[in-house]
Order: structure tokens, then C-alpha cells, then sequence
């Protein structure tokens, strides 16, 4: 028997038996179980070639689309559900300090789709993750940031495929989710356009975005929020998440995570992640130098010291303190 009947009758057989494809088949499909009834059906039915070929073509599109559908809508083996190849995903970035990479992966919704296959070498699979990110997130990367986030996610997507060599992700997409509130949105652009909402808060620091929002302020982390409650409460003034700038020739954009005024001297309060922020001394003195140029103080608590509003307020208090004495050593 001939390789060429042998697979056409195995590949009819397997069409004709798959409950998904079964009942997309062409009539004529149906009726042609060996390749000589086939052969005889062409010989019979069509003029010239050509029309054979446009007759058979149309016959298949239905079953064909829904083949490229479903391929195009399948999982990878490797990632039945999203968040199991998300999950260790987001650990190895922690581990490595990519907060921003964090943050998108943990704000945003993941989902794969096929984007290439290759038969060579038994097949080759290569997908692409694409990330929607809520306006309010995504409008806080610019394109070189979201270029360059895309980039480092597919580096580290790939380096978790090694027990899967047949697969690959060809690139990550970071998209606008178009899921968003409809209602009221002529309401909300109005009040935007009036001034609404509209403030000087830090946004866009790349390596940090400010992902949460209370009493309509901007925050990184929840233990800032908590920081944020405590100082409130002091009665002292403050500002959280404020952008200050250093022109001329050594322009410098900072956005600490709090700023306490209090008899003309300037406290700045960085509360760093235990688990995420690696940045080195040297690199925290750097980013900060801008205020010890302006004689603040500057004072960095972890984010373990302050991750319940106790914890806070015992850390704001001693923080206060230890203002105090820092300017009566200033007026000696």
C-alpha cells in the first residue's frame, strides 16, 4: 500500500473520529473513505483542475478556521493554567529585584497564545504572553519602559522553559486592557479636564510604579500606606510620593516616599521592601543626594517595621524622634 493512501486514510479516519472536527467535515469528505474514491470523485465531478481545487478549498474553510482557531486559543503544555507558569515567573523576579517586572506580571492579566510551529526536529512551538494592564498602570510606562520590560520578561519566561525544549516565548506583550468602567466616563473625563485628581505625585519612577491609591493619594506598597496613617495622625506635615527636581547641567528627578517638614528642616522617609528593593548603599546615596545637598535628613526603614498600623505608628513615633533630637543638634 501506497504512503500516499496510507495517509489519507489515517488522516480521514482521525478527522472523522475527533468529536471537534467530525462534524465540519465536507459531504463529499464523508463519503470518499479510501483515496481511489476520491481520486474518482475529482475525475467525476470537476471540469479542470482548477475548479477542483477552488471546490475542495471552499469545502474545508469551515473546518480549517476552526483548526487555526483553536490552535491560535490553546494552552501550552507547560502553562495549562496562566498563573502555574506565572507563579514561579513572579518568585525568580522577586528573587532578582525586577519590581517592575513584578508589578505588571501581579497588576496585570496574563494569558498565551500560539505564535509560530515548526515540524522540524518533531516541533517547535513558539507562544507569546501578552500582559493587559489596567489604564491606570499602563499609562505609567513609557515605550522605551515598556519595550525594555518586555524584553527582561521574555529573557526570564525562556530561562524557566528549560524542561521544555520544544517551546519557547517569542515575545511578551504588555497591552491596555480594554476591560474597563464605561459608566460615567463623560463625568469623569469632564472632572479630569477641571483639575480633578490632578496632582504632582510621583507615578513614574520605572523600577517602582505607584500601584495603590487611598484618600486619593498615590502609594507603592501597603506598609506606605500605613506609614502614611501614622503621620496623618502625628499632626505633622508631610508629603507622600512628591517629585522633586534638580535643574541645570545635573538634572535629577527624585520621588521619595515621604517628605516631613517641621520648623524649617526636611526629614525624607524611604521605606525600602525587604523582599524586592535591592538597591546598594551606594546606589541609595546616589539617588538620594539630591536632598543632602539641601541639608535633609534622610532615614530608611524596611518595610517589615511598618506592615501593620501598629508597627507604623511605633516607627513614625521613634522616626519623629529621633527628628527632633537631629535638629537640636543642628541649633547647638
Amino acid at each position: 500500500m501506497s504512503t500516499d493512501i496510507v495517509n489519507y486514510e489515517q488522516g480521514r479516519g482521525l478527522l472523522a473520529t475527533e468529536d471537534a472536527t467530525a462534524h465540519h467535515l465536507p459531504d463529499f469528505f464523508r463519503r470518499c473513505r479510501t483515496l481511489a474514491e476520491f481520486n474518482a470523485f475529482k475525475r467525476a465531478g470537476f471540469s479542470d483542475a482548477l475548479a477542483c481545487e477552488v471546490f475542495i478549498r471552499d469545502e474545508f474553510d469551515g473546518l480549517l478556521t476552526m483548526l487555526e482557531r483553536a490552535v491560535r486559543d490553546a494552552s501550552p503544555p507547560f502553562a495549562r493554567v496562566t498563573d502555574d507558569f506565572i507563579a514561579p515567573l513572579v518568585e525568580l523576579l522577586m528573587l532578582r529585584g525586577c519590581e517592575r517586572e513584578v508589578l505588571i506580571l501581579t497588576a496585570g492579566v496574563s494569558a498565551f497564545r500560539q505564535h509560530s510551529y515548526d515540524n522540524w526536529d518533531g516541533g517547535q512551538w513558539a507562544w507569546i504572553l501578552s500582559v493587559g494592564l489596567q489604564p491606570h498602570y499602563y499609562a505609567q510606562l513609557d515605550q522605551e519602559e515598556r519595550l525594555d520590560c518586555e524584553k527582561s520578561l521574555a529573557i526570564v519566561a525562556n530561562e524557566l522553559l528549560s524542561d521544555h525544549p520544544a517551546h519557547s516565548v517569542f515575545r511578551v506583550d504588555i497591552q491596555m486592557s480594554k476591560d474597563v468602567d464605561t459608566r460615567e466616563w463623560r463625568k469623569r473625563s469632564e472632572g479630569w479636564l477641571s483639575g480633578e485628581g490632578i496632582n504632582n505625585q510621583g507615578r513614574v519612577r520605572s523600577d517602582n510604579i505607584a500601584s495603590r491609591a487611598h484618600d486619593g493619594l498615590l502609594f507603592r506598597s501597603q506598609p506606605e500606606i500605613h506609614v502614611y496613617g501614622a503621620l496623618k495622625a502625628s499632626g505633622v506635615c508631610f508629603a507622600p510620593l512628591p517629585v522633586f527636581l534638580r535643574g541645570g547641567e545635573t538634572y535629577q528627578r527624585i520621588e521619595p516616599d515621604f517628605v516631613v517638614i517641621k520648623q524649617g528642616a526636611i526629614m525624607v522617609i524611604e521605606v525600602d521592601g525587604d523582599t524586592v528593593h535591592k538597591e546598594t548603599p551606594a546606589e541609595a546615596d546616589q539617588r538620594t543626594r539630591i536632598f543632602k545637598y539641601a541639608h535633609a535628613l534622610i532615614e530608611r526603614v524596611k518595610s517589615s517595621e511598618c506592615d501593620s498600623p501598629e508597627k507604623a505608628k511605633a516607627c513614625v513615633d521613634r522616626l519623629l524622634a529621633a527628628f527632633d533630637e537631629w535638629r537640636a543638634t543642628r541649633r547647638a
